[in-house]
């Protein structure tokens, strides 16, 4: 029984070591090839936990290409590291923690790196790959030019990023919350790509069109922005930019729910990109009157509406209007009884049987 409960004891012991995740120091998203290598850019983690009576032996490192090794990193507590493959002559050599600090910057040492925790007692634990991006924004511009076109009521935009490594990922467009995103985005065909001799990318388009009509959501804005995509989808967001224009969110009086057999004549005023009336001008107004074939009955037979600054409409009286004071009929209904959708009076209907029956009785004395 002794030796059973002697064995759990050392077991769990050796459970207890942990290992992991690889990480960059303060949990940074990339290496930045534009800072150099330091301390605070270019340092790699391996964080373990040692359980009592446990004793660190080594910390190994391997820098992956796909799943092969490329690069390898050994430290011991009791004296320095040793580095090979691509690793070989990159790497701090005298650091006391076992952390993977890069001293050189290359392209080719942004990749996947993995590390593991050897105690002396032969037991290993370790900890997934995790992919380390070095960035390099070469030259550290990008452009956005953009212009209103009032009387197109467009947008158009320029926009340009300098050479990037790895390759970027791009999105550029007008965008609302409302939609939920993009919702007129620029397209991988409209983008010129330039692929460089250090394979980094560069990506730019020009006077692109983007329309501001009714169907433009009130939350409209323009966002630009450029990231690297890691291989497991996670978006690393490197520089972004939002535009805004009054001349998108113009704000004019909503045209009026016409009642039946109403319409709009003699319609004065600028009308806003939304296609609403805008306010503020000597003579926003139109008048509501019968459609064609119809004619007013009662006292209203038009009603003359202007849009004030509260995006309001208001009859010249400065009151609100009532659309429904405009009744409306067809042209042949007796004003007198408009009950009579087909017109005609009781007299005029008396007329029409008295001809009826004048005519049949002359043909019957013809007959004879």
């Amino acid at each position: 029984m002794t030796l059973w409960i002697l064995s759990l004891t050392i077991l769990g012991a050796a459970a207890g070591l942990e290992v992991g995740p690889v990480r960059l120091l303060n949990n940074r998203t990339h290496i930045s090839y534009g800072l150099g290598p330091a301390a605070n850019n270019s340092l790699l983690e391996c964080p373990y936990q040692l359980s009592e009576g446990e004793t660190l032996q080594q910390i190994s490192w391997i820098l992956w290409n796909g799943e092969e090794q490329v690069g390898t990193y050994e430290w011991l507590p009791s004296g320095e590291g040793s580095a090979e493959g691509l690793l070989k002559g990159v790497v701090n050599l005298s650091r006391d923690d076992g952390d993977l600090e890069l001293t050189k910057l290359r392209y080719d040492l942004g990749g996947f790196y993995s590390c593991a925790a050897t105690l002396t007692d032969g037991h290993v634990e370790k900890a997934d790959k995790w992919e380390a991006l070095i960035i390099d924004l070469t030259a550290y511009s990008s452009y956005h030019r953009g212009y209103d076109n009032l009387t197109a009521c467009t947008y158009n935009a320029s926009v340009g990023y300098s050479p990037t490594y790895p390759p970027p990922t791009v999105r550029t467009g007008m965008y609302s919350d409302q939609r939920g995103g993009f919702y007129d985005e620029v397209t991988s065909l409209e983008w010129l790509k330039i692929v460089y001799a250090n394979k980094s990318t560069g990506y730019s388009f020009s006077d692109r069109v983007f329309k501001i009509d009714a169907n433009t959501p009130d939350d409209a804005s323009f966002r630009s922005s450029l990231g690297v995509t890691k291989t497991d989808g996670t978006y690393i967001p490197l520089t972004s930019s939002i535009s805004y224009s009054i001349l998108w969110s113009k704000e004019g009086c909503p045209w009026p729910n016409l009642q039946e057999h109403q319409m709009l004549d003699n319609i004065q005023g600028r009308k806003t990109c939304r296609g609403q009336l805008a306010p503020g001008y000597f003579d926003s107004s139109f008048t509501v009157r019968c459609e064609k074939g119809y004619h007013a009955v009662g006292v209203v037979t038009s009603l003359k509406m202007m849009c004030n600054k509260t995006f309001a409409w208001i009859t010249e009286d400065g009151d609100e209007p009532r659309l429904e004071d405009l009744q409306c009929v067809i042209d042949n209904t007796d004003p007198a009884d408009p009950a009579d959708p087909d017109g005609g009076s009781a007299g005029d209907v008396g007329s029409s049987v008295a001809l009826i029956t004048g005519t049949f009785l002359l043909l019957c004395l013809l007959h004879q």
